[in-house]
């Protein structure tokens, strides 16, 4: 339950509220002191967190989460909506 929270509120919000802007961020200055225990806890799968904004650029959504360090923050995200409840599916 934790890792759901984390891998699809968290890294899809500016803050923790509900209520925060939609898109995609860094972490790795908010969570920096805590990384390593973090690793030690999930290994290094804490990277898809800590560097999930990278997975969403174009052209690197299939690479696998451990090698999230490792992609650079280029600024071309894919497209989302945050249009929820969304009534019709649109071609973006």
């Amino acid at each position: 339950m934790t890792g759901i929270f984390f891998f699809n509120f968290y890294t899809h919000r500016a803050t923790f509220s509900a209520n925060a802007a939609i898109g995609t961020w860094d972490r790795e200055k908010d969570i920096g002191r805590l990384l390593p225990v973090l690793r030690g806890v999930w290994g290094r799968g804490i990277d898809g967190l800590v560097y999930h904004n990278r997975h969403h650029c174009l052209g690197q959504m299939h690479v696998p989460v451990q090698n999230y360090r490792y992609l650079t923050d280029t600024g071309r995200f894919t497209n989302y909506c945050d249009e929820w409840p969304i009534t019709e599916i649109k071609r973006l």
